[in-house]
């Protein structure tokens, strides 16, 4: 929460900033912190749109009724306008009245205390160099002296702050599912200001489990950018439009996918095959099909992600937020999870590639914990993680410090007789906030692009239960 103490500035805020901070004020009861802060020569204006009046609406309206003006605000703003303004403003009230729910509140709230700040840093030193300028020393210092205000957050919780405590707990968008039952049921996943790391072999779907993670993400309304450091962005788009869609590449003859049977408390009692029909494809090898670019039209309309593209060891922390910047300035898109195709391959110092490696996570959460929002990333386990039954955080490769960085480190494990069944291992290697060294039973068909067709407790007799199954599994990597 912001201190009340704090003087408001005049200074104008940055114009994308401004439609934040109006969407805000006219439709979030969350404004109730920063109003007094705020005042309408904060803002000034988008083309013939004067922000400074939307901002005195929005303000005045608080200041007498003690909320947010919400539906009042359409009509408040265009009192008294005449048919020409009411044309101009109609469009920018819509698009403040869309923005308000999807606003990063976290990372607005950070850009709000950085713009104080140095605003008020200016001042004083505006006022110390005219104080300086007429001679007064004294008050020049008095100027310099005063200290900078600081939002509240900075003096500590205590145990006094309960209050702080529940909203914590009751607020859902703090973490995003991760698409396995046993996990989803233990609030295991993707949260704010934390790293969400996945550890599999080589070759065994690390992209997959990215796109998985991203979409459950998607499903529950979040704004995903994906940063892909191994493949072309088309080529993770269509995957996107596969895990959708539940489509191949290309279309081919049915397939066969596991079943996995469970008891009342979700373990694996026994494995079947099904038949999935016909797979449909997304391409007829010249173009999408009429009914996925429908699809993908839909997809657009509904969810919000965005895929940037990068070169192998070219992205650094720098350029990962100079890319959030430069997307929340220009397409008003401030994401809350950031996916990272993968952290291994982020710039690193040759000369000292380990530790570099692990100051690449390190920065990673940084980020995550600076802009509130979720970072997920993979990592790359060793070469004998191919041939282990159960892959530990022991087999990361390279700096062990990613497994102590991240809040949540997950593992893929696979053996030859469950790849042939379309069949992995999830485990929970460690986490902050809830039980790890959890396993969970995992059902695949990457020639549909689904990471996770569906997932089970681990039973005892995993290996037995294995070998009764038998058979195969067709599209299993």
């Amino acid at each position: 929460m912001l201190s009340r103490r704090a003087e408001s500035v005049s200074a104008a805020l940055p114009l994308y900033t401004q439609e934040d901070i109006l969407a805000l004020l006219a439709w979030r009861e969350e404004a109730q912190e920063v109003i007094d802060l705020l005042q309408p020569d904060n803002f000034t204006g988008a083309g013939e749109v004067d922000y400074r009046h939307l901002a005195r609406v929005a303000l005045d309206f608080w200041h007498e009724f003690k909320g947010a003006p919400k539906d009042h605000f359409t009509d408040a703003a265009l009192q008294g306008a005449s048919e020409a303004a009411r044309e101009r403003l109609l469009p920018v009230l819509f698009a403040l009245r869309d923005l308000g729910p999807r606003l990063n509140l976290g990372y607005l709230r950070s850009r709000l205390h950085q713009f104080i700040a140095h605003s008020q840093l200016r001042e004083k030193i505006s006022s110390a160099t005219a104080s300086l300028a007429a001679g007064r020393i004294e008050d020049a210092e008095k100027a310099l002296a005063q200290p900078l205000w600081r939002p509240v957050e900075e003096a500590g919780l205590s145990f006094a702050d309960t209050g702080r405590l529940e909203k914590y707990l009751q607020d859902t968008t703090n973490r995003y599912p991760c698409g396995v039952a046993p996990f989803d049921h233990h609030r295991i996943g993707p949260g704010r200001k934390e790293l969400f790391l996945v550890i599999a072999p080589p070759k065994r779907g690390k992209s997959w489990w990215l796109i998985h993670l991203a979409k459950q993400a998607l499903l529950a309304r979040a704004r995903v950018l994906h940063i892909s450091l191994e493949m072309r962005r088309e080529q993770v788009l269509l995957r996107y439009l596969q895990a959708f869609l539940g489509r191949g590449r290309y279309a081919a003859g049915s397939s066969r996918a596991p079943r996995l049977l469970k008891d009342n408390f979700g373990t694996v009692i026994g494995l079947e095959q099904e038949v999935l029909g016909e797979l449909k494809g997304l391409s007829n090898g010249k173009g999408l099909l009429p009914d996925v670019v429908r699809g993908a039209q839909t997809l657009a309309q509904r969810y919000d992600l965005r895929v940037l593209e990068y070169p192998p060891r070219s992205l650094t922390a720098a350029t990962l937020e100079s890319a959030l910047d430069r997307l929340a300035r220009e397409s008003r898109f401030v994401p809350d999870l950031v996916v990272v195709d993968y952290g291994d391959l982020m710039k690193v110092d040759a000369s000292n590639y380990r530790l570099s490696v692990g100051d690449a996570f390190l920065q990673l959460r940084r980020i995550a914990v600076d802009r509130d929002l979720a970072v997920v990333t993979a990592s790359q386990s060793n070469r004998e993680s191919t041939r282990a039954t159960l892959v530990t955080e022991s087999d990361v490769a390279e700096d062990f410090s990613k497994i102590a960085t991240a809040d949540w480190s997950l593992t893929y494990s696979q053996t030859a007789a469950e790849r042939v069944l379309g069949l992995a291992r999830i485990f929970v290697a460690a986490g902050r906030d809830a039980q790890d060294k959890q396993t969970a039973v995992i059902a695949q068909s990457y020639a549909r692009g689904q990471f996770c067709l569906d997932a089970a407790r681990l039973p005892d007799k995993w290996t037995t239960m294995l070998a009764d199954a038998g058979g195969g599994v067709d599209g299993a990597e």
